[in-house]
């Protein structure tokens, strides 16, 4: 927390990153939509760090430039030019280790009063839920999932590879079905062969 104390005009960002993309969002205090972008992954597990922070600098500058044009300087930044609050859901926020790493990170590169990270499946939880609680299983890279109790419980079931039973995103599937004709030794059959040679 930076502890300016920003305006309560004062715009939230609101960042879902995952494996692939990005979607960055300026939101008003009163939950509408200022502006938003779209980028490439700002995860750590796909580009270096300090791209990722590049690359969401970058965004953010968009987002309040597009606000600045469409809804004017305020809109954009507040009183003050700051920011209120940033969340950030993020693929690779994993491990406490993975968000003290990102909130410092992003935290310096785009300053808020308060910083918020977690992985990435509580915004699909939030975004597919009139209530805020639920339950969200992501199949992407990898395999997620994320539940909320109505008394505010949180419990995960972590994409963090073999080691935790993550099976089933794009990336085991896709190896399997590659390792699929050849494994243990054994060739197509002869038919698919055959309509090769056609």
């Amino acid at each position: 927390m930076s502890g300016r104390g920003h305006g309560t005009d004062a715009p939230i960002l609101a960042v879902d990153g995952g494996n692939s993309k990005v979607d960055v969002a300026l939101v008003a205090p009163d939950g509408s939509l200022v502006a938003a972008v779209r980028g490439a992954t700002i995860s750590h597990q796909a580009v270096p760090l300090e791209e990722g922070v590049r690359r969401l600098g970058t965004l953010v500058a968009t987002a309040r430039e597009a606000a600045a044009r469409d809804r004017g300087p305020r809109a954009a930044s507040g009183d003050d030019h700051g920011l209120r609050e940033a969340i950030y859901c993020l693929a690779g926020a994993d491990y406490p280790s993975d968000i003290r790493l990102l909130r410092s990170a992003f935290g310096a590169a785009v300053p808020a009063d308060d910083i918020l990270v977690l992985n990435d499946t509580f915004a699909a939880l939030r975004a597919g839920s009139t209530r805020p609680w639920g339950i969200a299983l992501i199949c992407g890279h990898g395999i997620n999932g994320a539940a909320v109790a109505p008394n505010g419980r949180r419990v995960r079931f972590a994409g963090v590879g073999d080691i935790s039973g993550d099976w089933g995103g794009g990336t085991s599937i896709g190896t399997d079905a590659g390792r699929g004709p050849s494994s243990n030794g054994r060739s197509r059959p002869p038919s698919a062969c055959a309509d090769r040679r056609r």
